[in-house]
C-alpha cells in the first residue's frame, strides 16, 4: 500500500468494549485549534472492527497509523456489556462459519470460548392458538421464495412474493407460515423488512462454511486484541475530511489531524446521514453506493426471568403468530449465565422495539415468552439495544436494497 494522499471508505465492512492497551492513546485532551504533533501517520476514522483491522494490518506492515474514534471504547458495533454479571452482546454475537474465518484465529489468540448454535432447527416452535392446528414445513416456503426470486429481475422481495403467491391464494394459516419463514430466516438475518430487501441480491456475498458459533466469554476481547498498542484518540467525533494534493485533513471536535492518507470506516448509516462532510465530495460511484445500499436494524432484547425453565443452551426458541407478529425468535444463553434469553426483532419491528421503554418491552414480549418458556414465568429485567437511535451508528448493519448489490460494497 502506497502512503500517498488519498481517501478510502470502508463503510461496507460490517463487523462492528473496553479500551486499548496501556500503550495506546487515552481519551483525547481538551480541544485545540490544530494537532500538528503527528503528520506522518495514516489516519483511520473509527475504531470498530473494520478500522482496527485496517490499522492493525498497516501497523504490522510498518506504517505509522493513528485511529480517531468518537466513542470512549474500541469495538464500534461490537459492544459487550456486563451489567448483569455476564457478557451480553448488544451488537455482534456470531462468528458466521469457522472455516478459513480470520475471526476464529483472532478468537484463538484471546482464548475465547466458542459455542455452536443450530441455525436450522429450533429447540421449540410455539404456535399461536388461533392458528392451530398447523403443520409447519419450512421446505415449502423455502421453495416458494426461491421460485419467486427466479421469476423477477429486480424489485423487493415482498413484491416478488406477492406476485408468486397472491394473498387471496393463501389461507390465513399459510400466510402466517410464509410470514414466519420470511421473518425468522430472512428478515432477522439481513436486518430489514422484505419490502426493503432486493429480491435478487439480498443474500449475495462470500460466506465461510462450518459451524455458526457465539463467543460466550465476550466478543469484546477481539477488538481489544486488535487495538493492542495502536495509538487511538477517543471521544473525538469526525465532522469533516479535506483531501488535498499531498495530505488529508481530518477535523474533529475542534481539532485538526493531518496525515498522508485516511481510511474512513464510519458506519454506513452515518455516511448516509451526511454526518461527515468531504471536501472535495466523494467520487460519484462512492456516493451512489452509499445511497443505494440499505442500513438496517436488528434489535436485541435481553430478558432476565425469575427462574430458568428451559434445558437447551445457545438454542433458538421460536413463535409462529399472525403476519406482522413480533418476538418470533429467541436465543437461550448458557446455563451459567442464569435465566437469560435474547429476543430479536428486525427492520421496522426492531426500530419500534428500540423506541420502547423497559416496561413496554416486558408487557409486549411476555405473552410470547410464556408460550415458549412456561405460563408462570416472570421477567425481572430487560435490556435492549439502541443502534437505530445511536447517532454514531444509526442502524445495525447494511443490506442490499433493490437496485444494490456486491458491486456497491466493493465500491466502498
Amino acid at each position: 500500500m502506497a502512503a500517498t494522499a488519498g481517501l478510502s471508505c470502508g463503510a461496507a465492512a460490517e463487523l462492528g468494549a473496553g479500551c486499548a492497551s496501556d500503550h495506546a492513546a487515552r481519551p483525547s485532551a481538551p480541544a485545540t485549534p490544530a494537532d500538528k504533533t503527528d503528520t506522518r501517520s495514516i489516519l483511520v476514522i473509527g475504531a470498530g472492527m473494520a478500522g482496527l483491522g485496517a490499522a492493525r494490518a498497516l501497523a504490522d506492515a510498518g506504517w505509522p497509523v493513528r485511529l480517531i474514534e468518537a466513542r470512549d471504547r474500541v469495538g464500534g458495533r461490537v459492544n459487550t456489556v456486563r451489567d448483569w454479571g455476564v457478557p451480553l452482546e448488544m451488537g455482534a454475537s456470531w462468528i458466521h462459519g469457522t472455516t478459513d474465518n480470520p475471526l476464529v484465529e483472532l478468537a484463538g489468540q484471546v482464548e475465547a470460548r466458542l459455542a455452536p448454535t443450530d441455525y436450522d432447527t429450533p429447540a421449540k416452535l410455539a404456535v399461536d392458538p388461533r392458528l392451530e392446528p398447523i403443520s409447519y414445513d419450512d421446505d415449502t416456503w423455502r421453495r416458494l421464495v426461491a421460485q419467486a426470486r427466479r421469476d423477477v429481475d429486480d424489485g423487493s422481495l415482498a413484491a416478488a412474493l406477492d406476485a408468486q403467491a397472491p394473498r387471496d391464494d393463501l389461507s390465513d394459516r399459510e400466510r402466517a407460515e410464509l410470514a414466519y419463514y420470511v421473518n425468522t430466516v430472512i428478515e432477522d438475518e439481513y436486518a430489514a423488512d422484505a419490502d426493503q430487501l432486493s429480491a435478487t441480491t439480498y443474500d449475495q456475498g462470500t460466506y465461510s462454511s462450518g459451524p455458526q458459533v457465539v463467543i460466550t466469554s465476550g466478543y469484546d476481547a477481539l477488538p481489544r486484541r486488535l487495538a493492542d498498542r495502536l495509538p487511538i484518540v477517543f471521544g473525538t467525533k469526525v465532522d469533516s475530511i479535506v483531501h488535498k494534493d499531498d495530505s488529508v485533513l481530518v477535523r474533529a471536535a475542534g481539532r485538526t489531524f493531518q496525515g498522508p492518507a485516511a481510511i474512513v470506516t464510519a458506519p454506513l448509516g452515518v455516511l448516509k446521514a451526511g454526518a461527515i462532510t468531504f471536501d472535495p465530495p466523494l467520487p460519484d460511484d462512492h456516493r451512489r453506493a452509499i445511497v443505494a445500499l440499505g442500513f438496517g436494524v436488528l434489535s436485541k432484547s435481553y430478558f432476565r426471568f425469575d427462574r430458568r425453565t428451559w434445558d437447551a443452551d445457545n438454542a433458538f426458541y421460536q413463535f409462529l403468530g399472525p403476519p406482522g407478529s413480533m418476538w418470533s425468535q429467541w436465543l437461550t444463553l448458557p446455563a451459567a449465565a442464569g435465566p437469560i434469553v435474547l429476543a430479536f426483532n428486525a427492520g421496522r419491528r426492531g426500530r419500534h422495539v428500540e423506541s420502547c421503554s423497559p416496561s413496554e418491552l416486558m408487557s409486549g414480549a411476555l405473552p410470547v415468552a410464556r408460550q415458549l418458556f412456561g405460563k408462570d414465568i416472570a421477567p425481572a429485567e430487560v435490556r435492549s439495544s439502541g443502534w437505530s437511535t445511536d447517532p454514531l451508528a444509526l442502524g445495525s448493519y447494511s443490506f442490499h436494497a433493490p437496485g444494490s448489490g456486491l458491486d456497491d460494497r466493493r465500491q466502498l
